[in-house]
């Protein structure tokens, strides 16, 4: 299901999902060949500007479903000018399926996703095996998916998932106090997390070239 806006926003930095009959090109809607890198639930923006904004040989996609949050992305991204980042207001499942390209995503970034811990709303989470697969699709040769989770039990989930789709190398997983330092980029949530002394869990799966 796509989501749309109903705010005034800056339109420079928003794709709408309507407007693709067919997957993106990335050349177009960025206007050069840097490599891409995609966030699903880019919340408040803080990894992906901070991201942009080191990397600026890097562009970014930030897919996010929620309003709230996009808009206030949107309202950091035209303080910080950024001009290798776009957002979406969508579905990410709908996005791999859709509009993302096949062998043309260098990192998909998947943090702190909602864990519908409720055993009936499971078939909300998103990572799951038809996930797994068009991650797995839209990746080039080399490529990587990035997770992390406060959930134990979600986190779980998502390894037992990532691991049973195959093709994967260079596997890591590993478990830490939330420290915002132990990290490149820190997520609002890391950063939360920090302050309550949560365990934090990852894990990186690098596709086989």
């Amino acid at each position: 299901m796509v989501k749309t806006l109903h705010h005034a926003v800056d339109e420079r930095w928003l794709l709408d999902p309507a407007q693709f009959t067919e997957p993106m090109n990335w050349e177009t809607v960025f206007g050069n060949r840097f490599p891409v890198e995609v966030e699903i639930g880019c919340g408040k923006g803080r990894f992906i500007l901070s991201e942009s904004a080191d990397r600026p040989y890097v562009n970014f996609l930030g897919i996010e479903r929620a309003r709230k949050y996009l808009r206030i992305s949107l309202d950091r991204l035209n303080r910080g000018g950024q001009s290798n980042v776009r957002m979406m207001c969508a579905d990410a499942e709908f996005c791999l399926h859709q509009l993302i390209p096949k062998q043309s995503v260098q990192i998909f970034h998947i943090y702190f996703p909602d864990p519908w811990p409720k055993a009936r709303h499971h078939k909300r989470r998103l990572v799951k095996p038809p996930v797994a697969q068009l991650l797995r699709d839209a990746l080039v040769p080399g490529g990587e998916v990035r997770i992390a989770s406060d959930h134990a039990e979600y986190f779980e989930h998502m390894v037992q998932v990532m691991e049973g789709s195959g093709s994967w190398a260079n596997l890591e997983v590993w478990d830490t106090t939330a420290q915002s330092s132990n990290v490149r980029t820190a997520t609002h949530f890391e950063i939360k997390f920090e302050r309550e002394h949560r365990i934090v869990h990852r894990a990186h799966y690098q596709l086989h070239e």
